[in-house]
């Protein structure tokens, strides 16, 4: 297992963007975790299947054993989220152990809300890359449960890994080509993502112990140029996506969001994986969402000493605030990571 050292603390001024938040009296504080000891390469205990960072509900709102499509049954519950269910489930007719989404009973009269999981199974449908899920099946069902089925994946998400350690310097650059190829295939289908996240990000299990990295979630995915089969969807002054993760430009509403937009939050996913903390850090949503759309980020380097200063760069200029002033599409930031990689060595190794 091979270690790198312990990286020092800056010796420089943190920016104000970077700085853990005041609190006043009775208001809740946030508190970025700290690291300690040395980071290794990606080994610790499989977790289960496919886990979000929500805990499964506690009471499923679909029975255990109802046969979906009529071919496949649920199991158990392994997660849940604001619109959709997954369960493990069972492929009758082959025995398969797959992933089923469901959307979520309270969703079911929302044309809203079930034209956007159509959608996300229509992206699914299309958009095919071994760094994404992938989606095997999809259904409505008489009653109107609305289903996806797709890969069984066993391992963790990064938000996961990184609360147990940050990623070596190795890893974050693999993860980086791995997630820009996967960014590169949803953009030359005409789609933007729109939640690159950590949770989003899945760390699957290999018997060679390398890590391999899918994309996940496509609820949100917008297409580049809405079609009758796939409108735009998101409503006048509602912001969609994860607020530490969202570029300037999904925030303010007054630019149109790009391929550029998910390079953004890529720019994020990879300062965390590498700080153990997003770019922009603060208790009050209000105050983060005006300093991401107004304040440029600030270095990984003023939280990691060891990243190198190319990498680093790369960083910098996917989190500039303004789109023009940053990768033009992923295969160009995939271009210049390369070239880091070349110089910082082969990464055969993970």
């Amino acid at each position: 297992m091979q270690t790198l050292p312990e990286f020092a603390a800056p010796s420089i001024p943190i920016p104000e963007s970077a700085r853990v938040p005041k609190t006043g009296p009775g208001q809740a504080r946030v508190v970025p975790k700290t690291w300690e000891g040395p980071a290794a390469t990606m080994v610790d205990v499989p977790r289960a299947a496919m886990q979000p960072s929500e805990p499964p509900h506690p009471h499923p709102e679909e029975r255990e054993g109802r046969i979906l499509g009529g071919a496949y049954q649920l199991l158990v519950p392994i997660g849940t989220g604001s619109t959709g269910a997954v369960y493990e489930a069972r492929h009758l007719p082959s025995g398969q152990a797959v992933a089923v989404k469901v959307l979520r009973e309270k969703w079911r009269t929302s044309d809203g809300q079930k034209r956007r999981f159509e959608r996300e199974a229509r992206a699914g449908s299309i958009i095919r890359h071994r760094h994404i899920v992938r989606l095997l099946d999809a259904g409505v069902e008489p009653d109107g449960t609305a289903w996806q089925v797709l890969e069984l994946l066993q391992g963790r998400e990064l938000a996961t890994a990184v609360e147990q350690r940050p990623l070596a310097i190795e890893e974050a650059m693999l993860l980086a080509r791995q997630l820009l190829e996967a960014l590169q295939a949803v953009h030359l289908r005409g789609y933007v993502h729109r939640d690159v996240k950590p949770e989003n990000v899945f760390l699957v299990d290999r018997e060679d112990g390398r890590l391999f990295a899918k994309l996940l979630d496509f609820g949100i995915a917008k297409p580049m140029i809405p079609t009758l089969t796939t409108p735009a969807l998101t409503e006048e002054g509602v912001i969609l996506g994860t607020p530490q993760y969202m570029a300037p430009e999904q925030i303010t509403g007054d630019l149109p969001v790009t391929p550029s937009s998910d390079l953004w939050a890529l720019g994020a996913v990879l300062f965390t994986a590498l700080a153990g903390r997003p770019p922009f850090y603060e208790a009050q949503l209000s105050t983060l969402l005006v300093k991401i759309a107004r304040e440029p980020a600030p270095s990984v380097a003023y939280f990691r000493g060891d990243v190198p200063r190319r990498f680093a760069e790369i960083l910098a200029r996917a989190l500039r605030t303004h789109p023009a002033h940053r990768y033009r599409d992923a295969a160009e930031m995939s271009e210049d990571l390369e070239r880091c990689i070349a110089d910082h060595g082969s990464l055969s190794d993970y």
